[in-house]
């Protein structure tokens, strides 16, 4: 029998999901697309053929199409760094694309589908597909485990928590470096960040605000509206400039003390507002875990360097009030952090894992594909609740077993070794060598020879 896939096109991972896609064609499975600009159509129908493209644009903000079932529209609104914006058009969006995407599916019995759940769109397909068993299809997303870097596994549910576990788990690479540094990606970041936060970068923004560069008007993804999209670019240019007047601290200055460490997200960002839904309101995490902290210990919050104009002055100034919240220096070293804290807590971020790996008891308020080491617990507010101080909860987590090698054997068997970013972020992505170690993962998840 003949398999079927379908890819959720995402703006730079296009290229890279085209280069799977032919590779996956070439051993003789079919490839369909769903994509949201234009601009990927025309590239993809020459490629694929337009029976095997369904295009899902800004179109569909005015149509009247019924819903087809209950997926807690609403959610995926409030979550989505565009749709929130334009609540009412995202909720007739999210309607009126469920009939066709359903019809596509069915149509082409296609067998799982592949892409990111990041975007609306995505999560909504994601859902779709498990309300309606029998389409007899699969949503997989496939990312980085962080750690070992430039590994990679894929997921089968919304919080990447499940692994999807390949057709054979036999340890492909027993020697797989877990030395816990820095990923590439924040170097790369980094860089964008600073070269952004020049004078040339501002001045490339206002111009790309003019031009409306790289923007296609119907693309659901993109904020288009010209007030809007003030509004949302000096929000954040005055975000960076009030950040510069707050009083950090160094790491010299608490060092010998007992503090709680709580590194910020970047927000927007998949990894809080989707992995981390209904704990997504960063600044109230920090006063709830202000109101179990034991006396005299520190809450010691950290902007992530990459977000610096994601949250402004105010932001701040209101979680500094409480006592003993103290901002450490964005530059501070999160593994000097990690090690002299008493207990790590974030949403999803990676600094758990780091944590745990390092044997300091880390909380992750949403579920993760790295709970599963003892050393990091998902608990939500009302489990916290239920000890009688943070101590206890702390001294509960060390006296857990150490089961870090399970968890690093269980990674490895299941994971793949490759390079999975973007073409803008690491045009390398698309070399050959990196290609068919890709490839290869896909064939194993897929469970065809």
């Amino acid at each position: 029998n003949k398999m079927n896939v379908c890819f959720v096109a995402n703006f730079y991972k296009t290229i890279l999901y085209h280069y799977i896609a032919r590779g996956l064609e070439k051993n003789g499975i079919s490839v369909y697309w769903i994509v949201l600009k234009k601009e990927q159509e025309s590239f993809l129908i020459k490629e694929y053929g337009h029976q095997k493209l369904l295009l899902i644009n800004r179109e569909y903000f005015n149509k009247s199409n019924a819903p087809i079932c209950d997926i807690k529209i609403n959610e995926i609104v409030y979550g989505d760094r565009v749709l929130k914006h334009i609540k009412k058009q995202g909720i007739n969006y999210l309607t009126n694309i469920q009939k066709p995407i359903y019809d596509f599916i069915n149509k082409h019995q296609i067998r799982y589908i592949f892409g990111e759940r990041t975007w609306s769109h995505e999560i909504l397909i994601s859902r779709l597909i498990n309300q309606f068993p029998h389409l007899n299809c699969s949503y997989l997303s496939f990312t980085s485990i962080r750690i070992p870097g430039e590994r990679f596994a894929f997921f089968q549910d919304e919080f990447e928590s499940i692994i999807q576990e390949p057709l054979s788990t036999e340890i492909i690479d027993p020697n797989a470096d877990f030395t816990i540094e820095k990923p590439s990606y924040l170097a790369i970041n980094d860089k964008l960040v600073k070269k952004n936060s020049s004078f040339l970068g501002r001045l490339n923004r206002i111009k790309r605000y003019f031009t409306n560069e790289n923007i296609e008007k119907a693309d659901p993804n993109v904020i288009v509206e010209p007030f809007l999209r003030i509004q949302v670019t000096v929000q954040e240019e005055l975000n960076r400039e009030t950040y510069k007047l707050l009083k950090k601290h160094s790491f010299e200055s608490i060092k010998d003390r007992k503090y709680i460490f709580l590194g910020f997200h970047k927000q927007p960002e998949s990894s809080i507002d989707v992995l981390g839904r209904y704990f997504e309101d960063q600044g109230e995490n920090v006063i709830n875990f202000w109101r179990v902290l034991p006396p005299d210990w520190l809450i010691v919050i950290k902007e992530h360097t990459n977000a610096i104009g994601d949250r402004g002055y105010k932001f701040f100034k209101t979680l500094l009030k409480y006592p003993n919240v103290i901002l450490i220096k964005e530059t501070t070293d999160s593994h000097l952090l990690i090690k002299n804290s008493q207990l790590v807590c974030t949403v999803t971020g990676t600094i758990a894992l780091e944590a745990a790996l390092m044997g300091i008891p880390s909380i992750t308020l949403s579920p993760t594909f790295f709970n599963r080491i003892n050393y990091c617990r998902m608990l939500t507010w009302t489990d916290i609740q239920k000890y009688k101080n943070l101590e206890e909860l702390i001294t509960e987590i060390k006296s857990t077993p150490n089961n870090v090698e399970d968890y690093k054997k269980y990674i490895i068997q299941n994971s793949f070794e490759a390079n999975t970013t973007d073409t803008f972020t690491c045009p390398e992505v698309i070399e050959i060598e990196n290609l068919k170690k890709i490839i290869s993962a896909f064939f194993r998840v897929l469970k065809v020879n």
